[in-house]
């Protein structure tokens, strides 16, 4: 029987992450949406004081707004997170297939993945921001809304702002996202590694162990990245000058720092790592599930 090519090989396993890092996606979006929501309305409130904590944000939201408030803005991160997480587990999948294997090479895997996906995250998190911060502590009617919705968005400020205006935050997103993702893949490898009994192999763990290395992952990525993210949002929400109100990244964490303290680099932080567990375990679960079946079918 004819083998197939190193190249066709390579190929076939990109769409294959491809496709499990798309489902994986939609799922960790799904159960995480609350959370994020809540993360950014208490990242972006300012010296308003709206919101006491974590849980306050989530009550009023939902007295306010109705459960309905917790999932604005789902549309984008939905649609945006199925590519961000293809591309993500495509990347890292396909450089991976071209190092030897070990802790160094998933380092170097998950970076360049980091990199190549803030090209679709970094507009999805602009426009899902920009959706979640609306009407704030009120329920808004449809005349009241600045933005109808994603589309609606989009189209306002491409028109307002040009272009390069859905890219604001660019540079903080590389920032953030690069060192984030070698640790995220890093010490996932790390954790199944220590998890891995002798003569066995990753494909021998079950679901629940793959689950909780997944969430532990994602929770120590957001440790790291959280006070970048905490810019990177309040950049996104309330824009550079001239229309928008910060002159750049330095005097945005000035003027934090002045108005707030420095714990506006930690507000929201407990509900970000709080919502990482669900989210990666789910997403973990999804992908590596995934994988497993197409491998077993492919091996029949």
């Amino acid at each position: 029987m004819e083998q197939e090519a190193p190249q066709a090989n390579n190929t076939k396993g990109f769409y294959i992450d491809f496709a499990a890092g798309c489902f994986g996606g939609v799922c960790g979006t799904i159960v995480g949406q609350p959370f994020d929501t809540v993360k950014v309305r208490l990242q972006t409130q300012g010296q308003e004081k709206i919101y006491k904590n974590g849980i306050d944000c989530a009550f009023k939201i939902i007295k306010t707004e109705g459960v309905a408030g917790l999932f604005k803005g789902l549309t984008p991160p939905i649609a945006g997170q199925s590519a961000i997480n293809a591309i993500i587990f495509g990347v890292q999948g396909t450089v991976m297939r071209f190092l030897e294997p070990g802790l160094r090479s998933e380092i170097i895997a998950g970076c360049m993945a980091g990199a190549a996906q803030t090209i679709v995250i970094c507009p999805v998190e602009l426009i899902k921001t920009k959706l979640q911060v609306q009407g704030k502590g009120e329920r808004l009617s449809k005349s009241q809304r600045k933005f109808l919705g994603p589309l609606d968005c989009i189209a306002k400020i491409y028109r307002q702002e040009g272009l390069f205006a859905l890219y604001r935050g660019m540079k903080i997103t590389l920032i953030r996202d690069i060192p984030a993702f070698g640790l995220y893949f890093g010490l996932y490898h790390s954790m199944l590694t220590f998890c891995t009994p002798e003569g066995k192999t990753f494909n021998d763990l079950g679901p629940w162990t793959v689950m909780v290395a997944g969430g532990i992952t994602g929770m120590a990525s957001w440790v790291y990245s959280y006070p970048t993210d905490v810019i990177k949002s309040k950049i996104q929400a309330e824009g550079l000058k001239p229309l928008g109100k910060y002159d750049g990244y330095l005097d945005c964490i000035r003027t934090s720092i002045n108005s707030e303290g420095y714990r506006v680099f930690v507000r929201g932080m407990s509900v970000c790592v709080i919502r990482a567990f669900p989210v990666n375990a789910a997403t973990f679960a999804v992908v590596e599930g995934s994988l497993r079946l197409v491998h077993a079918r492919r091996e029949k």
